[in-house]
């Protein structure tokens, strides 16, 4: 525990390293607050939004994991990404489209026209990185690529999701984005854990999860 006159002098500096970072964050809490009070929807949805994509920085913690242990949960993490895909599409999000409307011809088509699109999508990967048959393991695994396409697209539909639940009500934009949180916990620790399977720096694939979470700003604009 901090005693009173360390506080003090740490108070009247100017050194950063102080108590500064805990007034950042109680100046969010009384914006969010105050935000909820005046009903905000704009405000909300950026704090909201900026909240869900500061997720994808959680692969940092692998950080601190030395590599022998880094490489035996890996396929975990692996596994917890897959699992986490497959689950969105085949537990919420076609189910969801059942309620919305019937599981038509032009769903289902829909369905397997993303599915060509993403088998396009690797094979350009794969014929832009090898070259006459000489391929390295890195270069194989385009599918880090598709992942990153893959959250963009799904991050920029959260952003949508979150910003029309505000336009309804506070409540019900809390709620959804306490829905989005919990699914993209597990979410982002997977994917960061497949991109540095594929061949990814630890460095390199903390920025380019934190850039596709940055798409979900953009849902939020857009709607």
């Amino acid at each position: 525990m901090w005693n009173r006159k360390i506080i003090r002098k740490k108070t009247n500096s100017t050194d950063p390293s102080g108590i500064l970072p805990y007034r950042f964050i109680l100046c969010g809490i009384l914006i969010l607050y105050n935000s909820i009070m005046m009903n905000n929807a704009f405000l909300l949805t950026f704090l909201s939004v900026s909240g869900v994509s500061l997720l994808s920085l959680l692969g940092a913690v692998t950080l601190f994991f030395n590599k022998p242990f880094l490489k035996k949960v890996l396929i975990f993490m692996v596994s917890i990404s897959a699992g986490a895909m497959f689950g969105d599409v085949f537990i919420h999000l076609l189910p969801e489209i059942s309620k919305k409307s019937e599981f038509n011809l032009s769903v289902s088509s829909a369905f397997i026209f993303g599915i060509l699109i993403s088998f396009i999508i690797e094979r350009l990967v794969l014929w832009n990185n090898c070259h006459d048959h000489e391929c390295t393991e890195k270069d194989k695994r385009a599918f880090t690529y598709m992942i990153l396409y893959g959250d963009s697209v799904h991050n920029f539909i959260d952003g949508i999701v979150i910003a029309s639940s505000y336009l309804i009500s506070p409540a019900v934009g809390l709620a959804s984005t306490l829905a989005v949180i919990l699914h993209e916990i597990p979410h982002e620790i997977g994917d960061f854990a497949v991109l540095i399977h594929g061949g990814f720096t630890h460095r390199k694939a903390l920025i380019a999860n934190f850039i596709s979470a940055l798409t979900a700003l953009l849902g939020a604009l857009f709607a």
